[in-house]
């Protein structure tokens, strides 16, 4: 996840987790992720169940997680929003600028 994250490796304040945040350094992304996403940690499938665009203009995909914890099945549904990396190895490439958990 960290490889698709537009916000990682740089100086600027990410809202990838739906707040302000430091990534520069994996380890704030480690942390950060393994607190906000758990359901994305070993899920079992994902079904990917709209296509569009977020109130702030990138490309919106809306994905329903299923997994299992505690012996206890769950779905959670996310949406991945998805902008242009403008500059650097990955230019022209979709990164995740942030994921809403619902």
């Amino acid at each position: 996840m960290y490889e698709f994250c537009e916000g990682a490796g740089s100086m600027e304040r990410s809202r990838y987790f739906g707040f302000s945040k430091d990534l520069y350094h994996f380890d704030h992304f480690l942390g950060g992720f393994q607190n906000e996403f758990p359901e994305l940690l070993g899920n079992t499938g994902f079904e990917i169940t709209a296509l569009g665009e977020s109130d702030q203009g990138e490309q919106a995909v809306d994905v329903v997680v299923r997994g299992s914890k505690a012996n206890t099945e769950f779905e959670k549904k996310f949406t991945f929003c998805l902008t242009e990396r403008e500059f650097g190895t990955k230019k022209g490439c979709l990164m995740t600028s942030r994921i809403v958990k619902h």
